[in-house]
Formats: C-alpha cells, sequence, structure tokens
C-alpha cells in the first residue's frame, strides 16, 4: 500500500530516504488502516492521505477556537510593530535605540539603524528597528 505514492527520491541520502519512509509510507499505511477498522469505510490510500494532509494544514488551536480571533498585540495590550508602505529609500529615518546609544556612547554613528518601521501606539510614531523595539517594548 505504501507503494502508491511514494515520496523517495533518488537524489537524497539514504539516512533521509528511510525517515521519510518511515513518516510518509509505513505510519501513513497503519493510520489508514486503522482509520478503516474504526469508520469502516473503504477509502482508498491516496484520498486518506489528501484527508491527513489537509487536517494538518488546517490546524486550528481549540483554546481560541471560542473566541473571534484577534491579533496578538491587541490581546496583549502592548505596542504594535509597524511598516511604512511607501519608498523606503525616501522615509527611513534613524531607529530611537539606536540613536540614544550613540548618544550615550555605546554604539559609533555608522552601527545606528536606519528603519521604516516604527510604533503606532507611542506618542509621536517612534522609529525603532526590531532589536529596539523588543528591547523598549518587551520588558
Amino acid at each position: 500500500m505504501a507503494s502508491y505514492s511514494s515520496a523517495l527520491r533518488k537524489s537524497i541520502r539514504w539516512y533521509k530516504k528511510l525517515a521519510i519512509e518511515v513518516l510518509l509510507g509505513t505510519s501513513m499505511v497503519n493510520a489508514h488502516i486503522i482509520y478503516k477498522d474504526i469508520e469502516q469505510s473503504n477509502m482508498p490510500i491516496n484520498d486518506f492521505r489528501l484527508l491527513v494532509t489537509e487536517d494538518l494544514l488546517k490546524f486550528e488551536d481549540k483554546r481560541d477556537a471560542a473566541q473571534t480571533r484577534q491579533p496578538r498585540h491587541q490581546i496583549l495590550k502592548t505596542h504594535q510593530f509597524t511598516r511604512l508602505d511607501c519608498k523606503a529609500r525616501e522615509n527611513r529615518r534613524y531607529c530611537k535605540g539606536c540613536y540614544q546609544k550613540k548618544v550615550d556612547g555605546i554604539i559609533e554613528k555608522n552601527k545606528v539603524k536606519k528603519v521604516t518601521t516604527y510604533c503606532q501606539q507611542c506618542d509621536g510614531n517612534p522609529r525603532y528597528c526590531l532589536e529596539c523595539f523588543n528591547l523598549y517594548h518587551n520588558k
């Protein structure tokens, strides 16, 4: 039954072929046999593989199923890291955190990053690189 749709390729190493065969071949055949016994159905193995793949791709956390999905920043009530939707060359500014490090003498001027990302919730929408945003907002 595993030979109907083999995932093995000639160009990969033997240990990868073995892992793929165990995962996609033997395990899938065993699961198909158990499924046929429980459901009392005569589903072909190719359809069963397709069903399993679709179910794996549609994974949804059961804890959040009752709630409507909200962005993470609204659930945690934290600041939001946003990128400008315009030409980066015209709108890049110095990162506020990196620039403060330059003023304090921690880093050199050529290490100050220019970014197009900012924090929407802060006053004045200061520009931040990802490292500085995480440093200042996720304490």
